[in-house]
């Protein structure tokens, strides 16, 4: 499977960041696209898998949706983006696509990890919750 037969997924640049280091160490982790002028990553996976990506942390579009825009936009521009670089890029010969169950858990778990309570007050009623 090649990226350009991919469902796309958008997640912050901040967030997803942090789960591309856990899905590399329990996953497989293919070509990684970002976009400095909106801060996201674009990632491709196995195609049918927009149909059950339903997440607060992200958006997985059907095809090859390569396009950037706020994740959080109320209707989407399809503008073209100038700084966009591979973090990752899918190596010639290879299929290697990011798989999609972990990328998934990997961005619920940071995200879980990134909305914890920092107040030391509000860490103690967390823990005794």
């Amino acid at each position: 499977m090649h990226a350009h037969n991919a469902d796309v997924v958008r997640a912050p640049a901040a967030l997803g960041k942090i789960a591309l280091n856990l899905v590399f160490r329990v996953g497989q982790l293919g070509p990684v696209l970002y976009c400095a002028d909106d801060q996201v990553l674009l990632i491709p996976v196995p195609h049918r898998t927009a149909h059950w990506w339903y997440a607060p942390h992200s958006q997985c579009r059907p095809g090859p949706a390569w396009w950037c825009d706020d994740l959080h936009a109320p209707r989407i521009s399809h503008r073209p983006c100038t700084g966009r670089i591979w973090m990752l890029h899918q190596r010639q010969g290879t299929e290697a696509l990011t798989d999609p169950r972990a990328l998934f858990d990997a961005l619920s778990s940071s995200r879980a990890t990134s909305t914890t309570p920092t107040h030391p007050v509000a860490q103690l009623l967390a823990v005794s919750a």
